[in-house]
């Protein structure tokens, strides 16, 4: 789930998390960044003598550890695949091979992850993109969004063919979507939102299931106080959880959509929800402390506070041996110790969300910045 946060630093200074206005079309067949190759530091620059660091952003080079950065422009040149704003949602395809990316612009990305190249743009639909979750066969995504005063129709939710950017449908959630997830299972996503909608009514804030197929709504449930800001289903499919404001994460059968357990203590909104690969644990954040939850006997774990900094979004590795978090820097946590075992550094804003590839290869981050890096690692194999 994507994470917000009041500013940004961009170019050095900290602002507010506005938009530029988007480029005009480009030329056809110059739809984005060009491909940027995984293996190599860099080629040699004609008559310099030495390399030339690879560049995928405005004179940018790729910090230490990442592959590829998503979005960003070529020098000199206005084409489509740049966000605009911040990139507040990411995902990565259950099929190794593809990421997804929005924005606070409302203009959604899918690339091949290991290289960087646009597979498809997506700015037709106003409102900030705040949760994006790939199909099981990775040929969808849903994308959740804020709706803009303009847009009277309430949709905020929408599903995307992922190759052509081609609309298939548009739902009503009737509030601002913060979460998305999809069932592994296929068949079912769920949708989570805002207590109040964009025109200030106050509305129960439900957790909706829909047929992906058919975009039926087949279920809601309810109990969360306020907004609903988190979602994630077990590995097996069989459990749900969803994490929202007044520090609760609720854990729910989807079959059902009963309610199955609370689990209560952290302090601020629960900002992101994730289980373990296995389906025994379950990690949640609050912005300031990280906690992992034994969920056969329903008690924390694991409890860790930042002195400084800020949490944001988490995602396991598929070994589950280590754990990742977004929000002022990247970090990487044992999941058996709570000790933190990496920091990267590499954007100039805070962390909005993350994803980490099923083969535990490739970690993708999205970041006020405006762009997404592409992290390879080691640790989920």
């Amino acid at each position: 789930m994507a994470v917000g946060y009041a500013a940004a630093l961009v170019g050095g200074c900290l602002v507010p998390d506005s938009c530029l206005p988007l480029p005009p079309p480009a030329p056809k067949g110059e739809v984005g960044s060009p491909p940027i190759g995984p293996g190599r530091e860099g080629a040699r620059g004609r008559g310099s003598g030495r390399p030339t660091p690879r560049m995928s952003g405005p004179g940018a080079p790729l910090p230490r550890g990442a592959v590829a950065r998503l979005g960003g422009p070529r020098p000199g040149q206005q084409v489509r695949g740049v966000h605009n704003c911040a990139v507040t949602a990411v995902a990565q395809s259950p099929r190794v091979g593809m990421a997804a990316t929005g924005g606070a612009d409302g203009s959604v990305g899918v690339w091949k992850v290991r290289t960087g190249e646009l597979i498809s743009w997506i700015d037709q639909v106003p409102g900030r993109v705040n949760a994006i979750a790939f199909s099981p066969n990775s040929r969808v995504i849903v994308t959740g969004r804020s709706r803009v005063a303009a847009d009277q129709s309430q949709r905020t939710v929408h599903l995307w063919e992922v190759t052509e950017g081609r609309l298939i449908r548009a739902l009503v959630h009737y509030a601002p979507v913060l979460a998305v997830a999809q069932s592994p299972n296929g068949g079912v996503f769920v949708t989570g939102g805002q207590l109040a909608d964009d025109r200030g009514e106050t509305r129960p804030s439900a957790i909706r299931f829909w047929d992906i197929n058919t975009g039926e709504l087949l279920r809601e449930s309810y109990g969360h106080r306020g907004s609903v800001r988190s979602l994630s289903y077990s590995g097996d499919g069989q459990l749900l959880a969803s994490g929202g404001d007044g520090g609760e994460v609720r854990v729910w059968d989807p079959g059902t959509g009963e309610a199955l357990r609370t689990l209560a203590g952290q302090v601020g909104p629960v900002r992101s929800v994730v289980f373990s690969p296995r389906g025994n644990l379950l990690a949640s954040s609050d912005g300031q402390s990280l906690w992992i939850w034994n969920l056969a006997s329903g008690l924390p774990w694991i409890k860790q506070r930042l002195e400084e900094g800020e949490l944001g979004a988490l995602a396991f590795f598929p070994s589950g041996k280590y754990l990742a978090s977004g929000g002022d820097k990247l970090r990487i946590w044992s999941a058996s110790s709570g000790a933190q075992v990496k920091e990267l550094a590499g954007h100039q804003g805070a962390i909005r969300d993350l994803a980490v590839s099923s083969d535990g290869r490739l970690l993708v981050t999205g970041s006020a910045d405006r762009t997404a890096l592409v992290w390879k690692f080691k640790l989920g194999t």
